[in-house]
């Protein structure tokens, strides 16, 4: 169970989320409301991006779903997406679609923290 724990903890830092805003439940559910709404287009428009090759498009988008997950203390999310940012500047199509697998597997299970939470 421990290690389930702490892998919990590297998907999302619920404790660093409830000290941002406060210990205010109503803040806290519109921010986890609002991340499980818009995140999901964010990534489909990823993906879309990617088979594009669209370079400076993946940057954008990666740095928004970036901030996005470290809004919420999602940082291995938000470092997944950070890389992302870095590999589309550079071009370097095969480590985004590495990444982007990556980020899929940590969105998912993010995701699903995020709904037995709320």
């Amino acid at each position: 169970m421990q290690d389930n724990k702490s892998q919990e903890a590297k998907i999302w830092d619920k404790e660093l989320l409830l000290k941002r805003v406060l210990h205010n439940k109503e803040i806290y559910d519109a921010v986890l409301n609002a991340f499980i709404e818009d995140i999901p287009e964010l990534s489909r428009r990823l993906m879309n991006e990617i088979s594009n090759m669209s370079f400076i498009e993946i940057a954008a988008i990666s740095h928004n779903i970036k901030g996005c997950a470290y809004n919420i203390a999602a940082n291995s999310l938000g470092d997944t997406a950070s890389n992302i940012e870095t590999s589309a500047k550079e071009k370097s199509i095969k480590e985004i679609s590495k990444l982007f697998h990556l980020l899929e597997e940590q969105l998912s299970l993010l995701l699903s923290e995020l709904t037995a939470e709320l």
